[in-house]
């Protein structure tokens, strides 16, 4: 026997519609608090009925669907602005929302919302507490560059960037000492400096948290530009899937229809494997991630697709030197709303697309460099976020197929002289 239940919730009570085939439909008022809901739910299954519950998405819907998982036997969170197109009525109170609710799930109509896991909703959450983050840092620098420079100081006291330690000395020395009634706007840059040493505080949590990530994985589809000795550009694509598991474990499958590659690095040994060729090289590396992507970028002129992405702090690699920000605007990316940004660094320009709503991942970046004349350009789209990824047995072991034949990775960082 199945019992569909509609919830409709409010802050202060909740009404519950159960629908039964073959019995009439029956109501019941509950406070809202978990107590209460899981009392009932309880009382439901007394005849061994299986329970099946609904309610609508809200900012509680998360709380709510970990705080009642056990006590029914499915749980469904649903969007009520699509259901106005399935079941229309002119009326509207609490008695009728949960009916609608419980008869859309008994028969196979409710518009359901995804709900994440618990962990994947935090990192989520985590995200988009980041790109507000910055944003807000990226604004006050600009309001104290502003102040400065209505105040005479077009450029900082020594040279280079305005963020260097030894000219966030200087404008805090501006900031302090006495202060006559034709400085104020002094006082206005402490206030200003004192809340981006906050905020920038809370950066770091927030990086130090992403980077402690144990393990994730991702797809990317991505696309780079090479510049000719003509000046002419041309465009490769390829598709890529990655399993990290920290501190020191790399897996990447890569795809562009002519080279297969697969890269694999267990902490001790990096390899790469090439089919279309059926080569391959290992190579002793460094004993972590951030030490063994620096290596095999500087020495070996390889990159880990979507590499930006598995440094432990990510963040301010991507964010150093940051001279400018903001927010372009509404995008949508393969059908989804996103939210548009766009920085800007003394070498690279970089924008990246972060999804709207409850799911506020990167699903798309693209890096632009600028100390090329060319500007080329790396776009990736990314999809299949998993922070928490069941990593089979042996994904990190890598055993070149019998056919393959062994070759030698070339090293850029060795200066090869010649004796006469």
């Amino acid at each position: 026997m199945d019992k569909y239940i509609g919830f409709d919730i409010d802050d202060k009570k909740t009404v519950a519609c159960i629908i039964e085939k073959g019995k009439k439909e029956r109501y019941q008022k509950l406070d809202t608090d978990i107590k209460a809901m899981r009392t009932y739910l309880n009382q439901q299954k007394t005849d061994a009925s299986k329970i099946h519950l609904t309610f609508e998405v809200s900012g509680q819907a998360g709380y709510l669907y970990d705080s009642l998982q056990g006590y029914a036997d499915t749980i469904t969170v649903n969007n009520p602005s699509q259901m106005t197109w399935i079941y229309r009525t002119s009326k509207k109170n609490d008695r009728i929302d949960a009916r609608k609710q419980a008869l859309l799930l008994s028969i196979g109509e409710i518009p359901q919302v995804h709900m994440p896991s618990k962990r994947i909703r935090q990192w989520r959450n985590s995200i988009q507490h980041r790109r507000r983050l910055i944003g807000r840092i990226v604004q006050v620098k600009n309001r104290i560059r502003s102040l400065l420079k209505g105040h005479g100081y077009k450029k900082p006291i020594h040279s280079g960037s305005w963020w260097k330690p030894e000219n966030r000395c200087w404008m805090q020395g501006l900031s302090n000492g006495r202060i006559t009634s034709l400085q104020l706007w002094r006082l206005q840059l402490a206030d200003l400096l004192d809340e981006l040493a906050l905020l920038e505080q809370q950066r770091q949590r927030m990086t130090d948290y992403l980077g402690g990530l144990e393990s994730f994985s991702m797809h990317t589809e991505n696309s780079f530009e090479d510049v000719l000795d003509s000046g002419q550009k041309i465009q490769y694509d390829f598709a890529s899937s990655v399993v990290i598991q920290r501190p020191n474990k790399l897996r990447a499958e890569r795809t562009d229809g002519a080279v297969d590659q697969l890269v694999v690095y267990d902490g001790e040994t990096l390899s790469t494997y090439e089919s279309s060729h059926d080569l391959y090289a290992t190579i002793a590396a460094p004993d972590n991630l951030d030490d063994l992507l620096h290596f095999s970028r500087d020495a070996l002129d390889l990159v880990p697709p979507a590499g930006d992405m598995v440094f432990s702090n990510a963040y301010e690699l991507l964010t150093a030197g940051v001279t400018s920000g903001f927010v372009v605007g509404k995008a949508v990316i393969g059908g989804v709303a996103c939210t548009q940004l766009a920085f800007t660094t003394p070498v690279v320009d970089w924008q990246v697309w972060i999804v709207d709503g409850d799911k506020p991942l990167p699903v798309k970046y693209v890096l632009t460099t600028r100390d090329d004349p060319a500007q080329p350009q790396y776009i990736a789209e990314i999809s299949d976020w998993n922070t928490d990824p069941k990593i089979k047995a042996g994904t990190f072991e890598f055993k070149a197929p019998s056919t393959a034949t062994a070759t030698e990775f070339v090293r850029f960082d060795v200066v090869e002289t010649t004796v006469h």
